[in-house]
């Protein structure tokens, strides 16, 4: 037997994910992972469907496949930066408003994280089924700030899940 394949044909599992849709996941394994810089939680997202659906039909009529790919999110709890555990705390208490573990503060109201450690955050969110969009980023050489380029000389990009919402 022999086939026929396209550029296209080889794309499949690094193509972006689409913007614009609303996904739905379940948080499947949740982990702390510490480093010189830090305390990172770590989640993985898995089932993953777009309105029930395992495939997404794009904007070019073209058809993404989600298939059994999965999310990874890294968000600092601490960081030498703290404006990098900033980032991590604003992100972390988004998806535990999503997943309902605490009450979105009020205009003007600050509102205590409902964990005390990274490990009962992840412990938390275990198991939990959360709704998520996906934003695409053309990944740059931390010290250059250049494109960092595929084999094919095309900028990769990274999709990275946010705008957590309850799932519903």
């Amino acid at each position: 037997m022999s086939f026929d394949i396209g550029m296209d044909d080889l794309r499949g599992p690094n193509q972006p994910w689409p913007e614009k849709v609303k996904f739905v996941g379940t948080i499947q394994e949740a982990t702390v992972d510490t480093s010189e810089k830090g305390t990172q939680c770590v989640v993985e997202i898995g089932s993953i469907t777009a309105n029930g659906q395992s495939e997404v039909t794009q904007q070019d009529g073209s058809t993404f496949n989600i298939g059994n790919r999965i999310q990874f999110v890294r968000l600092w709890w601490d960081h030498q930066n703290p404006k990098a555990a900033q980032a991590g705390h604003g992100q972390l208490a988004s998806m535990a408003i999503a997943l309902g573990l605490m009450q979105k503060p009020e205009k003007g109201q600050r509102v205590p994280f409902p964990y005390e450690t990274a490990e009962a955050t992840m412990e938390a969110f275990k198991g939990k089924a959360i709704s998520f969009q996906i934003k695409n980023e053309g990944r740059k050489d931390k010290t250059t700030k250049e494109p960092v380029l595929d084999d094919d000389g095309q900028q990769i990009i990274d999709s990275r899940p946010g705008r957590w919402e309850a799932a519903s």
